[in-house]
């Protein structure tokens, strides 16, 4: 009919007759359209005739294995009524299991180059928090299993006769206090207590500091409080 169109003899039929009487030839037809495939992926184009009132399918998931396959993102079925043009697009796709805090799990199929952030600190109020000790973030170009590092941390001062000092810092980490806080030469403060002050919750910590001043009687010198 045109270069996107034809009639196709249906099979099983004579294409040659031998007139020696009257004849009645009533071929069967096929009207049959150009299709162009083309698939996006691989950047090929597969060209055939398909049947008119032919429908097109292709396959919604392609599985390479359990953990990578390819998903189709365009429609999967086309009825065929004219010549067509057809793009195929076909996402790879791996298999990536994330954990959580609160122990639960999620399964789920990501795009190849996608990128997964992960928040970097959790607060769970305004003294306690968790805080990421791995990466925060991943890019998905093979099967992931993402379990995140993080450390429970809280929020502590230490008020010390010198000044205050406060920062984040792990569950079961150990506070040394100082022994000793100079002022000048002929001034200190002397730890009145323990050292060690190890952090299970927010704390302020106010450790009993004695003042001592260095005095020389006779000649010999000595810290006094």
């Amino acid at each position: 009919i045109c270069k996107f169109a034809r009639y196709l003899l249906l099979p099983n039929q004579n294409t040659e007759f031998i007139v020696n009487s009257p004849l009645f030839i009533s071929p069967k037809y096929d009207l049959q359209y150009s299709i162009n495939i083309y698939y996006v992926n691989n950047n090929t184009i597969v060209r055939d005739w398909v049947n008119n009132g032919s429908i097109l399918s292709f396959p919604k998931t392609v599985y390479i294995n359990s953990t990578a396959r390819y998903y189709l993102n365009s429609t999967c079925k086309f009825l065929v009524i004219r010549p067509l043009n057809v793009s195929v697009n076909y996402e790879l796709q791996y298999f990536v299991i994330r954990y959580f805090l609160n122990g639960t799990e999620s399964k789920s199929w990501v795009n190849n180059g996608t990128l997964i952030k992960i928040p970097s600190i959790i607060y769970i109020n305004s003294t306690a928090r968790y805080y990421l000790e791995s990466a925060n973030s991943f890019t998905v170009n093979m099967p992931l299993i993402i379990k995140p590092n993080y450390v429970l941390q809280y929020f502590i001062e230490v008020i010390l006769p010198n000044g205050t000092e406060e920062g984040w810092v792990k569950d079961g980490y150990i506070v040394v206090l100082p022994q000793y806080i100079y002022i000048t030469k002929c001034e200190r403060y002397v730890l009145n207590g323990t050292q060690f002050v190890i952090v299970h919750y927010p704390m302020v910590i106010q450790p009993k500091y004695v003042k001592q001043y260095l005095v020389n009687i006779n000649g010999v010198t000595s810290w006094y409080n």
